[in-house]
């Protein structure tokens, strides 16, 4: 901390004495700052609220008010001799950094002060160096407040209170990032300014011109905030002196205004939206059994050694792929293959026409399709065997001959019906006839037998 704020500020006590303050425009002013002793009259009981203020009388007078702590260090001004009643007072505002000298190393302690020379000290005291509270009032939006709220202000943490209130105590003048929070509602974070430095820019005076530079700045933040006022015909008169009720004046606005800042804070209730619907569930899912078996005999078109009749039975091995279109290019997964028994499963499939080829090396190729209703389903189906043609025909140059029957009865033990020509041709025209094309073996209840 650099200075305090007496807690008395704003009490207000009428002091003996002192007639000419009596109807006086800032007699109550004067009369607090004198019953606090931050001001005195003189021995005549006087206080002469219009006579002139010395630089050396208006650092004193700030300094009580203000606590700006003493210095031991002398302040290094020609005209301020050690045993001055005022070296104390000069030297801890050198100290502090509110006051400096002329170009010539004077001070000038018993010069009238200046109205613009005053904007400039305050200006320092309360932008650049003064203490503040920053009192929170948290509440909801129908004013009523918030208990518990956590309020944290830069490094530092407070929760309100019953009242909705947190404070923070001896910060310096600046820039404060703080955020609001309590369970339920909407967090809020936002930017304090503690001081001068966030107020508008006042409106010109009618006198702006005659501001010295280096005062420009000071006189228009301290008008902006209240603290050093113009006179009603616009005109701010920074070289005329200032009087010493104008000085109880704007030291007195300035504590007021340094004392403490209040930050509302209004929280809305967080809106809090209904859970998502839970994701539908996956649709169910069935399977397809596949059971292929070879050509039973009684249907099969091929050549056959006597006594060496083919049994149907389970087909191991074939290749078994399911699609979603017609045009067999969409595959449902990877190819399933059939068991020792013929058997193959496909399972995780949802309602809907499917479409499938199945493939196992020396056997036709087979193709179909099905449907999925809400439940499984079965297929069966027969595959082919490619007759190897060049076998027979190599037979048939050993001196085998070729027998054709037509008939549907077919036993275990052999052929029966007659063994006959081939609408006119001869066994060795029907085995070239097989070698061209091995579509013309097919012919129902047609058995073609080598001797």
């Amino acid at each position: 901390m650099v200075f305090g704020v007496s807690s008395a500020l704003l009490a207000l006590k009428v002091s003996a004495g002192m007639g000419d303050i009596e109807g006086h425009w800032a007699q109550e002013r004067i009369q607090n700052w004198v019953s606090q002793g931050w001001a005195t009259g003189y021995p005549d009981g006087s206080f002469q609220p219009d006579g002139k203020v010395t630089r050396a009388e208006f650092v004193t007078f700030m300094n009580r008010a203000y606590e700006v702590p003493p210095s031991d260090e002398d302040p290094g001004f020609l005209d301020v001799e050690e045993g001055a009643w005022y070296y104390d007072d000069v030297a801890a505002a050198t100290q502090a950094g509110l006051i400096t000298g002329y170009l010539d190393g004077t001070f000038g302690p018993d010069h009238a002060i200046t109205r613009q020379e005053a904007a400039v000290i305050l200006d320092r005291l309360l932008v650049d160096r003064g203490i503040f509270d920053a009192r929170f009032l948290v509440s909801d939006v129908d004013e009523e407040p918030l208990a518990g709220a956590a309020v944290d202000l830069n490094d530092w943490t407070d929760q309100t209170d019953v009242q909705g209130e947190a404070l923070f105590s001896q910060l310096v003048a600046g820039d404060y990032d703080y955020v609001v929070s309590l369970a339920g509602y909407i967090p809020v974070d936002e930017e304090l300014t503690l001081g001068f430095g966030a107020i508008e820019e006042a409106e010109p005076f009618v006198d702006q011109a005659d501001i010295a530079s280096w005062a420009e700045d000071a006189v228009s933040n301290m008008a902006a905030a209240g603290v050093v006022l113009g006179y009603p015909d616009g005109t701010f008169r920074p070289t005329s002196p200032i009087t010493r009720a104008e000085t109880v004046t704007i030291l007195d606005r300035g504590l007021i205004a340094a004392l403490e800042v209040e930050e509302r804070v209004i929280l809305a209730k967080e809106t809090v939206a209904p859970p998502p619907p839970p994701p539908p569930p996956p649709p169910p899912t069935y399977s397809v059994t596949f059971d292929v078996t070879e050509e039973p005999e009684q249907i099969f078109f091929g050549l056959l050694d006597e006594g060496n009749m083919i049994s149907p039975g389970g087909l191991e091995g074939v290749a078994i792929q399911v699609y979603r279109d017609a045009g067999r290019t969409i595959a449902v997964g990877a190819p399933v293959e059939t068991d020792i028994d013929g058997r193959a499963v496909k399972d995780g499939l949802v309602d809907g026409d499917y479409w499938f080829t199945a493939v196992k090396t020396g056997y036709y190729d087979e193709d179909g399709d099905f449907a999925i209703d809400g439940a499984d389903e079965f297929i069966a189906f027969f595959m082919m065997e490619e007759p190897e043609i060049s076998t027979y025909l190599d037979r048939l140059d050993e001196g085998k001959t070729l027998e054709v029957y037509f008939s549907s009865d077919v036993v275990t033990s052999g052929l029966t019906g007659a063994a006959e020509g081939w609408n006119g041709l001869t066994p060795q025209e029907i085995a070239a006839a097989i070698a061209d094309d091995a579509d013309k073996m097919l012919f129902l209840d047609t058995f073609f037998v080598l001797k």
